[in-house]
């Protein structure tokens, strides 16, 4: 098999599951931006199952910040984030909206609202792409794909793989 072929079963596997509304972020998601390979990436984390999305986006509006958020979080949803204007919206699309001031606190007392999980997340992709020694910016999406299929299984990354393909190219 070909790194090739393992890349493309874990992004029709993630954009698969994505499409389906069960498998879309459904409670508190933490949401961020960052420059990442010069190129501007915009990630969001499920808390409580450790769920994550990571896009490359062309630029940073709020038109981009709100299309993929209606994409991929759904309404009623709790999002924390910072103090960013273009999440001023997020109320009026149907989302209960925390913020987190880091000049003052990293987590606000009465909320407990706090950006810490996906700082971590940013984290870990920081580190596998370092020990990839960098990424090339026409693959960044790739890597980051990639980089989610390994966080969200792995603990059965073999399973999951024979799995997918089986369920991505079934026998005939």
């Amino acid at each position: 098999m070909t790194v090739q072929f393992l890349n493309r079963v874990s992004e029709l596997f993630l954009d698969v599951a994505n499409k389906e509304a069960e498998c879309r972020i459904t409670s508190v998601a933490v949401t961020d931006w960052r420059n990442f390979c010069r190129d501007w990436v915009f990630d969001a984390l499920e808390r409580d199952t450790r769920r994550c999305f990571l896009v490359a986006v062309e630029d940073r509006s709020a038109d981009t910040l709100l299309e993929i958020i209606q994409e991929r979080i759904l309404p009623g949803t709790t999002i924390i984030s910072d103090l960013w204007r273009s999440y001023n919206t997020l109320i009026q699309l149907g989302y209960r909206h925390l913020t987190v001031n880091h000049y003052i606190n990293f987590v606000v007392p009465v909320t407990f609202a706090t950006t810490n999980h996906i700082e971590c997340l940013w984290k870990h992709v920081k580190n596998r792409n370092k020990s990839e020694n960098g990424t090339a910016r026409n693959l960044l999406q790739s890597h980051l794909i990639e980089f989610m299929w390994h966080y969200e299984f792995k603990d059965e990354i073999f399973g999951k793989l024979l799995e997918q393909i089986r369920h991505l190219y079934p026998c005939v």
